[in-house]
């Protein structure tokens, strides 16, 4: 298949081209890898058919377990950042990989073929079916417009202006797109911590907890409390929705956890862009449609950003939500915040709701029913500041309630030298290393502590190729 003449293109060809070229670049950094890390392709195979195909299918089942999970870790041994091709605004960077297997010589450079170089017309019909299913709602990506924008610029002239005259936009330095380079995967350029050994969120294997009796039933303090000259109201901050409360005087809401008193600093929820996903936490490799987050800094050191510089000084309680249509909405205490999801869609915006207790997000009989692990914020800066409690028990939502969260904006981001707004269609990190911490339980589920390895880790990730998360199954990529 071959690019269109570079002298004038449409618009239309310019996609095609670069689709085109991208397809290609997969291809290659998918066998580059293998070659890079299987030496057994360094050089020509020795060996008979059947042998050979024996050989390409370990290696490929191998690969594929290796890059089965869906987030991208930069501290990956097998596949690390920087190992593949990464594309920029100003050129494609080349992995790591290339200069491993500059030197082997088990993929051979084709040789030019000699005569005429024109296309048939089949050929030249079957371009423009690409090209046309490329621009097509069903065939485009959303990056594809991005990549070729320096040389759209005028199309684009609008966008900055209209951005450059508003003054409650701002640029962003991050967000939750993998398709992004200021996604998930990138934020430990900005935010070195982000990329630290006790990372969160991660994928909990109940079977791999152990039981502790030191962790005692959490004692709620004014949790079920309604309180008096106090306004409600839900605000989008650019990545999240956050439930806060104005009050006349400072509120007390808090828990005691292992005799030590935490306050209560905020409220907010995580999302996904479908129901299958959504919760920042797995419970062995599953995922939920909703997380609720609630945030407590320990009262002996004073203020939230103060408890930041100590390992132990926020305490974050996740609540999971799971998915459950035949959810009672006319009963529900939640429903007036998802009713009022859509009053938020912008960043910035603000929204009065009627009072709601914190209980209210919390499943009955939870407090002495969780998992405990040392962890981080699951936003930059990433603070390894938290101690998690995460509620074996779940709650309840339905798809309608969930629907509106997907329709909220973020920040204004600089993206390929581009200016655009993030839809936040989820807002879920990508799973973190376990890296050798311990994941504790409350409920002694077999009477008796099981003897078994402290550390685990979490699966291997995606590959990212030239911004894109691809699951590399190495005999049929899409593109």
């Amino acid at each position: 298949m071959k690019p269109y003449p570079k002298e004038i293109l449409s618009l239309k060809e310019r996609i095609y081209n670069y689709r085109l070229s991208r397809a290609r670049r997969i291809i290659e950094n998918t066998f580059g890898i293998l070659a890079a890390r299987c030496r057994i392709f360094r050089k020509p195979i020795i060996a008979n058919e059947k042998t050979v195909i024996n050989v390409t299918k370990a290696a490929t089942a191998l690969h594929n377990y290796l890059m089965h999970s869906r987030q991208f870790e930069p501290l990956n041994q097998y596949c690390p950042l920087g190992f593949v091709d990464c594309e920029t605004s100003s050129g494609l960077l080349a992995g790591e990989w290339r200069s491993n297997v500059s030197d082997y010589q088990g993929i051979t450079t084709l040789q030019k073929q000699l005569g005429s170089n024109n296309y048939s017309r089949d050929a030249k019909a079957v371009r423009e079916l690409f090209r046309d299913f490329f621009n097509s709602p069903q065939g485009q990506v959303p990056w594809q417009y991005d990549m070729i924008a320096e040389k759209l610029a005028t199309e684009f002239l609008i966008l900055f202006l209209i951005y450059n005259l508003d003054e409650s936009a701002h640029h962003g330095d991050w967000e939750y797109s993998l398709l992004s380079d200021t996604g998930p995967q990138y934020w430990g350029y900005d935010h070195p911590i982000c990329n630290g050994k006790r990372q969160s969120p991660i994928n909990i294997i109940e079977n791999q907890a152990f039981y502790s009796t030191a962790l005692t039933p959490l004692i709620l303090f004014n949790y079920s409390t309604l309180f008096n000259n106090t306004s409600y109201y839900l605000t989008n901050n650019g990545h999240t929705v956050i439930l806060g409360m104005d009050a006349n005087s400072s509120l007390s809401i808090g828990l005691f956890w292992r005799g030590r008193k935490y306050n209560y600093y905020g409220l907010h929820f995580h999302w996904g862009e479908n129901d299958q996903h959504g919760s920042e936490h797995l419970f062995s490799n599953k995922a939920n449609p909703l997380e609720v987050h609630i945030l407590h800094y320990l009262n002996d050191y004073g203020t939230f950003s103060n408890s930041l510089n100590y390992d132990d000084g926020v305490l974050v309680w996740s609540n999971i939500f799971q998915l459950d249509n035949s959810v009672d909405t006319s009963s529900n205490p939640l429903q007036d915040i998802f009713n009022n999801i859509k009053n938020v869609i912008q960043a910035g915006d603000k929204t009065s709701i009627q009072p709601v207790a914190l209980s209210s997000f919390v499943a009955e009989n939870s407090t002495y029913s969780y998992y405990y692990y040392d962890g981080s914020l699951t936003t930059p800066e990433c603070s390894e500041s938290v101690v998690w409690i995460v509620n074996q028990k779940f709650m309840k939502v339905s798809s309608r309630q969930l629907q509106d969260f997907r329709t909220l904006k973020g920040h204004y981001h600089n993206i390929s030298n581009l200016v655009k707004e993030e839809n936040l269609l989820q807002n879920d990190r990508p799973i973190q290393p376990f890296n050798r911490r311990t994941l504790y339980t409350s409920v002694n589920f077999i009477n008796s502590v099981t003897s078994f390895s402290k550390s685990y880790s979490a699966a291997a990730s995606n590959v990212l190729i030239l911004g894109e998360t691809i699951s590399l199954f190495l005999f049929f990529v899409e593109f």
